[in-house]
């Protein structure tokens, strides 16, 4: 085993739970053959009449649904910033359909939850991420519900 693949397996190790959380890694700074380094890509595999976990981060996400149909509850939050962070969730979501082809946006700072529609075949969701807000420290995750099963694999 060569230093290049050592190094990706301590990151693997590393990563443990969150990343096997998120799907696989498309796109990331560990990977070198990739021209851009300001965007997380993911693929996430939603089983069929399943969800994600219903979780709440800073970073804008552009979904683009490859295959399946369903939708995505979406919670705005009113932020204020003062001697400390005030965040303030609504109450009902809004919900928004979608189908393969289409893509969906989710702004920052939102609370989010997507489900699949299909009681027979998955939903799989290409999700990109702004790693401005990782690199700023704001890259925490609140999970508010774990999801049905879910497939995650890291891409090498």
């Amino acid at each position: 085993m060569g230093a290049e693949e050592e190094g990706h397996q301590a990151r693997r190790h590393a990563l443990g739970d969150h990343a096997r959380r998120q799907g696989p890694r498309i796109l990331s700074p560990d990977r070198t053959d990739a021209r851009t380094h300001s965007l997380d890509l993911y693929q996430q595999e939603i089983p069929a009449g399943g969800r994600s976990g219903k979780h709440w981060h800073m970073a804008d996400e552009a979904v683009y649904v490859i295959s399946g149909k369903g939708h995505s509850l979406q919670w705005d939050v009113e932020a204020e910033i003062d001697d400390k962070y005030y965040a303030r969730i609504a109450k009902e979501p809004t919900r928004w359909e979608f189908s393969g082809g289409d893509l969906l946006y989710v702004p920052q700072n939102t609370v989010h939850q997507h489900f699949n529609a299909d009681p027979k075949e998955p939903l799989i969701l290409l999700s990109a991420q702004n790693r401005l807000y990782k690199h700023l420290g704001y890259d925490n995750v609140d999970r508010y519900h774990r999801p049905y099963v879910t497939h995650t694999t890291e891409v090498q």
